[in-house]
């Protein structure tokens, strides 16, 4: 088996029997993400807050710093937009 998308092995199967064995392939991480994706997750799972509280949470439990705290949240930026008020009119 291959992780789909940086072609990399992550199980191999053998058959036996009519059944499909799977074994594991050691040494190799399944899933990785890099710094800015995960500080994305983290802003989404946390209920959207400013990125430099992420960040500090995130200096506190891993020691890393991630460099990029300008990033942008579609849903951020939808939820602060306003619009002016309708029209008041008289119905006659």
């Amino acid at each position: 088996m291959q992780d789909h998308t940086s072609r990399t092995l992550i199980g191999a199967c053998e058959r036996k029997d009519g059944l499909y064995w799977y074994r594991g392939v050691s040494g190799i991480k399944v899933y990785q993400i890099n710094a800015e994706d995960q500080l994305e997750i983290w802003h989404q799972r946390m209920g959207h807050p400013a990125y430099q509280i992420v960040e500090k949470i995130s200096n506190v439990s891993s020691g890393h710093r991630n460099k990029n705290t300008n990033q942008t949240c579609e849903v951020c930026e939808r939820s602060k937009q306003s619009r002016k008020k309708f029209p008041f009119k008289k119905c006659l």
